[in-house]
């Protein structure tokens, strides 16, 4: 057994070396199908001896009554080799296939082919496990079957497979593993099984029972899609077991009419009329048949009315949702007849003296006193004789808000606006229009979650900052705090009458600051980070309701106003649905129901918390260039090192560099790059420590400006390690901004195309991140060196976020600490015509080119 063993070992080993030189021969651009042949050859000789020591191994292991644990370790090895050998086999038929494909007549004889593999990925498949349940043997057996059947499986390893599919501990793993796990007890197991779950005339009895189940529960208020389902569930069962002839059809179905509550019986009696299924010739089987048939549409029509009744929903309160309503058999019917009550018309009679009249008009009546009159009614017992008449009194309440005028003072010009002091508010706000008109400059901008009244949340939104400047309307106080853009504040006030405390306010020489009576919108929120400074104490009682309050811009009422109103009105019933936002574009996202997945959105918002990120750590480093750090996706797959993968690829780059003498030029480029501090040589104290390195091979052009250049693989990964670009978020799909751009190109005379000078080189990386973007190359005596990237790479997936995301950050903010107006244009300007590193725009003529062409420069030049 020893030398067996050590045979083994010795194999394997040989096997494993075969199998990763033929696995790096297929990772190559343009494999060698000789070598592949020649190592495959190799692989299936050593995977044919493995199998022979194996069972030798195996059998002896049996005699000498090794441990199951022992047994099935070996058997789990096994499997791998044999894995390894049917993977070879597979994918070099698939490189045989691409090289065999038939080329043209008209085409030269020798052709080279590229063809990209695809490689896909699918789920593992996990066998179905038995636990000894009756109702699961069915569906155990259906896919057990198959391995059961197939004659190139050995007994013992069915017996394995057997093993594995059933449950731990459960009755159906007792039986199996009573048997020792040899060839010939295989099938002894299998008859135990089939002895013990899979009897026939067992499982009929089973499903047959189950329905019995149905009609005993039939009081339980089990909804019509759940017996639905279970019946097609029993049916199929029986119809699997041979259960379908008519008489068994006879049998079965009184069973499925019975389990059907009342309503649907009545309605299937109904459509059994018009469908002529009672009829003489029609037959048992027929009739199951008919009644499933019908079912099925009841299911699907309780399907369509309980979308339509939900689908326009506005609220998803779960508890609210499952709110137990009276059910449809509780409920009393409403028919025409209930509009109407039958009484009995008689002349009035009088209460106070029993004459034909009203007891309103009554004169004896009049001359009595109130207790008088309650007295005579308790007496006569005349309480079920008293009409009733009900006053509708409306308190119709105006509120005042605290409303100032104030003056908004700005760099352009100076403005009376509307503002209203909010306490509930952390932050205050300003109208957009109201900046702009006044000339504000942005500041900075602030991700923010507005929470609402109710619970409400709205999505994350960017808003602006600026400093504004209030002032008094009288000039005697200024004040300037940092206000958010908004577009809407809130709705026009609308007017109020606040003359009923005119004497009250003259005499105690208050003046309003707002007189409330235009209707004018709010353009300012004066929120709690600065309604605190802005009291001063002061405060009028006007009445009970209304306080006027003293601010440093004025005087502003608060408080409610009532006045007692007795009117008649008509009632009626309204019924509205709520839009939480009126927009436009809701009304053709309807016709994309069911199709956008709900992962975009969500993507959509982890990229813009990306982008969020990448603006607030973005800095300028002691070089004067932007510094920035790799955007990494939370929780990512931790990045092993692959330093090996990344040898083996630099050697077959640097054989083709040399057989295509672009040796020297592409090493240039290293040298180039490591004289301008693009690269940096990792020194020898770290090279041990723990990294990513990117393999690269030479891309040539020789119509560009740099011929060749190195292209940087941040995708390489291996079957136990992630690549770079898995763990790396990407931002914003930039793809999106193309439409936007083509049009700008289009709008005016001159188009106009620009792009910048080695773009993606000009940003620097920050020192923490740079490990992971480590490169190998040769020094003169033909040793591996060790080079990172110290600037963003061409290459890894979030390097064009990162360069659209500088250069837009350094426009902004040179927008900001410009002062010159043209300057200002152009960064507009620009700010829309970037896509990553190119420009392009249009002009209205020459002289605006020629500014353009200059402003922009200039600004470029600004950052290195």
């Amino acid at each position: 057994m020893d030398k067996l063993k050590s045979s083994q070992k010795i194999i394997r080993s040989s096997f494993t070396k075969a199998y990763n030189v033929f696995q790096d021969e297929m990772q190559r651009p343009s494999p060698n199908l000789t070598k592949l042949q020649t190592q495959f050859a190799l692989i299936r000789d050593k995977a044919i001896e493995l199998t022979e020591l194996s069972h030798k191994i195996r059998d002896g292991m049996i005699s000498a009554n090794e441990q199951e644990e022992t047994l099935t370790k070996e058997l789990e090895i096994a499997d791998e080799y044999a894995t390894k050998y049917h993977q070879a086999k597979i994918e070099l038929n698939d490189i045989m296939e691409v090289k065999a494909t038939p080329t043209p007549s008209s085409q030269p004889a020798i052709v080279t082919y590229q063809e990209s593999i695809r490689t896909l990925k699918l789920p593992k498949i996990e066998l179905r496990k038995f636990g000894g349940e009756i109702k699961d043997w069915l569906s155990f057996w259906s896919t057990f079957q198959k391995i059961h059947e197939d004659a190139t499986f050995s007994r013992e390893d069915k017996f394995h497979y057997l093993l594995q599919s059933t449950v731990k501990d459960s009755r159906a793993f007792e039986v199996v593993n009573s048997f020792p796990p040899t060839a010939d007890n295989y099938e002894k197991a299998i008859d135990s099984l089939k002895s013990r779950f899979g009897k026939k005339d067992l499982l009929i009895e089973f499903y047959v029972r189950e329905l019995l189940k149905l009609v005993l529960n039939k009081n339980k208020n089990i909804s019509l899609i759940s017996i639905y389902d279970k019946l097609e569930t029993h049916l199929r069962a029986l119809e699997s077991l041979g259960v379908t002839t008519d008489m068994c059809a006879a049998m079965l179905f009184p069973l499925v009419e019975s389990s059907l509550p009342e309503e649907i019986l009545r309605t299937w009696q109904r459509a059994i009329t018009t469908r002529d299924v009672s009829a003489t010739n029609i037959t048992a089987k027929d009739r199951l048949m008919h009644l499933m048939a019908f079912l099925g549409k009841e299911v699907e029509s309780e399907e369509r009315i309980h979308m339509a009744k939900t689908c326009f929903e506005t609220t998803n309160d779960p508890a609210k949702n499952k709110k137990k309503t009276k059910s449809d058999k509780d409920q009393d019917i409403v028919t025409a007849a209930g509009l109407l009550t039958m009484k009995e018309t008689s002349p009035p009679k009088c209460l106070f003296c029993e004459e034909s009249h009203d007891s309103l008009h009554c004169k004896k009546a009049r001359s009595m006193s109130m207790e008088q009159r309650v007295t005579l009614i308790k007496n006569k017992h005349g309480f079920n004789e008293v009409s009733t008449s009900l006053a509708n009194i409306n308190l119709n309440t105006k509120v005042f808000l605290p409303l100032l005028k104030v003056r908004l003072r700005g760099p352009t010009g100076t403005i009376n606006v509307r503002a209203i002091i909010d306490t509930g508010s952390h932050k205050s706000y300003i109208l957009s229009r109201g900046a702009e008109e006044v000339g504000y400059k942005i500041i900075g901008e602030q991700t923010m979650i507005h929470l609402l009244f109710g619970g409400a949340r709205t999505k994350p939104k960017n808003h602006q900052a600026y400093r504004i400047y209030l002032e008094h309307l009288d000039g005697s106080y200024k004040c300037d705090f940092i206000a958010f853009q908004q577009q809407i504040i809130c709705l026009n006030t609308p007017k109020s009458n606040c003359k009923l405390w005119k004497d009250t306010l003259e005499n105690n020489k208050v003046q309003l600051s707002d007189n409330r009576e235009g209707d004018e919108f709010i353009t300012i929120l004066i929120g709690a980070d600065v309604a605190g400074r802005l009291f001063t104490g002061k405060i009028l009682q006007v009445d009970d309701n209304v306080t006027a309050i003293e601010t440093k811009l004025g005087w502003t009422l608060m408080g409610k106003n009532l006045i007692d109103n007795t009117k008649e009105d008509t009632t009626l019933m309204i019924i509205s649905m709520m839009a939480e936002n009126g927009e436009v574009s809701n009304l053709w996202k309807l016709d994309t129901l069911g199709i956008i997945d709900p992962i975009e959105s969500e993507t959509k918002e982890v990229r813009q918390e990306v982008k969020t990120l990448f603006r607030n750590t973005t800095k300028i480093n002691d070089e004067g260039r932007y510094e920035v750090l790799l955007p990494w996706k939370v929780n990512h797959p931790v990045l092993q090192d692959n330093r090996e993968i990344a040898e083996k690829r630099l050697k077959s780059s640097t054989k083709k560099l040399r057989q295509e003498n672009l040796y020297e030029d592409y090493e240039a480029v290293f040298n180039d790059w490591l004289s301008e501090g693009i690269i940096e040589r990792v020194p020898e104290s770290e090279v041990g420590d723990r990294g990513y390195y990117l393999p690269h091979r030479h891309v040539v052009k020789e119509k560009s400006t740099t011929r060749i250049r190195p292209g940087f693989d941040a995708s390489a990964k291996t079957k136990t390690s992630p690549s770079l670009n898995q763990c790396l978020e990407t931002g914003p799909n930039l793809l999106e901004l193309i439409p936007a751009i083509l049009h700008r190109f289009r709008e005016r005379k001159i188009g106009v195309t620009a792009d910048i000078a080695k773009a993606f080189l000009q940003i620097s990386i920050t020192q923490s991140d740079r490990d992971v973007l480590r490169f190998l190359w040769w020094d003169t005596q033909g040793n591996i060196i060790t080079y990172r990237h110290r600037r963003v790479v061409f290459g890894v997936s979030s390097s064009p976020f990162l360069l659209a995301g500088t250069i837009e950050l350094h426009i902004e903010r040179s927008s900001n600490t410009t002062n010159s107006t043209t300057r200002e244009a152009i960064c507009k300007k620009l700010a829309k015509s970037f896509y990553v590193d190119d420009c392009i725009t249009s002009v209205d003529s020459h002289a605006d080119l020629q500014t353009f062409q200059k402003e922009a420069t200039s600004l470029m030049n600004e950052a290195k």
